[in-house]
């Protein structure tokens, strides 16, 4: 199978975010996935944290000759290939009216025509409200744009012009091209993003139709209808922003209005349930719901955030819902050209907390064990950098050769190292100058609970100190998945219980015929099954 997804928006960088994390912890082996992110906000904050973490999986996977290997199990085992678009809003393409060319024309009544007919369709604010920022909840006029940005990238390459950047979608759809025109060849594409908002919403009905009607422009004699499948998410509302103040809304003309995210949401549903396009085009659309009682907003009466640098939201427990759809869809469920459907996952929350299991991500048995096991030993040896080796791959792999005589990682590439350790320092915690806990993805999921989320609370801990004598050999709450415990004259040693396993037991090291010749991805592997066997979840 060929497989392709696209982040759209605000919301869809960090569900990206999140889909990386599963592709990191191992599970999307054997997969070499195609990633575009698509968004209007060039500077936002979430699209960067997304965009840099998928980079750096990239820089770690790349050996010399700038090549990738997809691997059968173990952490990073999937191949990532990444691509960038975002239309231009820059000068002189600000909003509406300057896309567009109202009042542009040379001719006088060709501009009273173009401007009767904007009128008819949009407000005077919708028209001229900068764009830069996204749409803004105002889908009608989103979903006009983001096709026509499409199709004017291609037709500008198409006429000599010279793309936005080398990996850009041109790069992606020439990809996607090939893929759908191989024979006897599965495509799978599919959409992460959110109902409620401005990009996502106004991007996931019209994306099938101007992905292949730019396929079309790229390569007119191609026939793509039936031969690629189409999967999205179609995620809630689950958390919302201040309102503007009246001088701010006066000067930014549009700015989205959370208090109507819900009912955004029940339009689009409605929509999406009874478009009979919709219903042909897509093979399988997640409806991934969140409790509004659950909802992070805040209504002061502060400047709202429209986007920009500085709109970087912690990562939420519902866009790992929207990952694991993803894996789900790109992967595991069959489907086939005249199969469509809806599939349903919503959080019930009662109280102010939301509780979740391993089964809740990935309910087949297989899938949820893999998950299991891959979450926990990552974890794991997110907590073994840093509270055993000082953040650093390096210093591992150096006490491995001088204490141990364990030569195999000596000469892993400074590069190499950095690209790891940066990983896990977004995965999961880090110490910063100050000696404070950083929060990384996985706490962050945790922290958007109001309660524990997977693992056992003490190791979430934020006070530094605790958390530095924190046992990572009982990660999970269950005890048959611990390998140190506390004793009653000693504390708990993981570290030599881990070294000692790694060291000694030849079934977990690396083989002759793993497909890589990369020391750490070597070196990754050895310490995934060392890892595993400790814990005990995969038997």
């Amino acid at each position: 199978m060929k497989l392709f997804v696209i982040g759209i928006g605000g919301t869809g960088m960090r569900c990206l975010e999140s889909l990386v994390q599963l592709c990191a912890i191992g599970m999307a082996n054997n997969a070499e996935i195609n990633i575009l992110s698509l968004d209007t906000d060039t500077n936002n904050g979430n699209k960067n944290r997304s965009e840099t973490l998928i980079d750096t999986y990239i820089k770690l996977k790349k050996d010399r000759n700038n090549q990738q290997v997809s691997l059968g199990e173990g952490f990073f085992s999937a191949k990532l290939n990444f691509y960038r678009f975002a239309p231009n809003y820059s000068k002189g393409h600000k909003n509406f009216n300057q896309v567009c060319g109202i009042g542009q024309a040379m001719s006088k009544e060709v501009n009273q025509l173009n401007e009767s007919l904007a009128e008819l369709l949009f407000d005077k604010d919708t028209r001229s409200f900068d764009l830069e920022h996204g749409y803004r909840a105002q889908t009608h006029i989103g979903s006009y744009l983001i096709y026509n940005a499409i199709r004017d990238e291609i037709r500008s390459i198409h006429r000599g012009g010279k793309a936005q950047q080398p990996y850009d979608i041109m790069s992606f759809l020439s990809r996607l091209r090939d893929a759908a025109q191989e024979t006897d060849n599965e495509v799978r594409v599919f959409m992460m993003g959110s109902v409620f908002g401005g990009t996502g919403a106004s991007a996931i009905p019209i994306l099938p139709k101007a992905l292949e009607d730019a396929l079309t422009e790229i390569d007119p004699s191609a026939k793509f209808s039936g031969r690629i499948l189409y999967g999205a998410t179609l995620l809630t509302n689950y958390f919302g922003f201040n309102k503007p103040k009246d001088d701010q809304l006066k000067q930014e003309k549009v700015i989205a209005d959370a208090d109507k995210f819900a009912f955004n949401c029940q339009a689009a549903l409605t929509f999406y349930d009874g478009d009979a396009t919709i219903r042909k085009t897509y093979n399988r659309l997640y409806m991934i719901g969140w409790p509004l009682t659950l909802a992070q907003y805040n209504s002061h009466n502060h400047t709202t955030i429209t986007g920009g640098l500085e709109q970087k939201n912690p990562a939420h427990a519902v866009e790992l819902l929207c990952a694991s759809a993803a894996i789900d869809f790109l992967l595991d469920n069959p489907t086939s050209a005249d199969k469509h459907e809806f599939v349903f996952r919503n959080v019930e929350a009662p109280t102010d907390t939301a509780e979740f299991n391993f089964a809740d991500f990935f309910g087949a048995p297989t899938r949820r064990l893999a998950f299991m096991n891959n979450l926990t030993t990552f974890y794991a040896l997110c907590f073994l950098l840093q509270n055993e080796q000082e953040g650093s791959i390096g210093t591992f792999a150096k006490i491995l050769a001088k204490e141990h005589g364990i030569m195999d990682y000596r000469d892993i590439p400074e590069e190499d190292i950095r690209a790891l350790d940066d990983f896990a320092r977004q995965f999961a915690f880090s110490y910063n100058s100050g000696g404070a806990v950083e929060l990384g993805w996985l706490r962050q999921i945790r922290a958007s609970l109001n309660t524990n989320f997977l693992f056992d609370a003490s190791t979430y801990q934020t006070d530094a100190k605790v958390l530095k004598k924190a046992n990572w050999g009982a990660v999970l709450p269950t005890k048959e998945h611990h390998f140190a415990e506390k004793g009653i004259f000693s504390g708990p040693k993981p570290y030599e219980e881990f070294l000692s396993k790694f060291k000694k037991d030849p079934d977990v090291r690396t083989g002759a015929d793993f497909k890589s010749s990369k020391q750490i991805e070597r070196l990754l592997n050895h310490l995934y099954k060392t890892l595993t066997k400790l814990h005990k979840i995969k038997v």
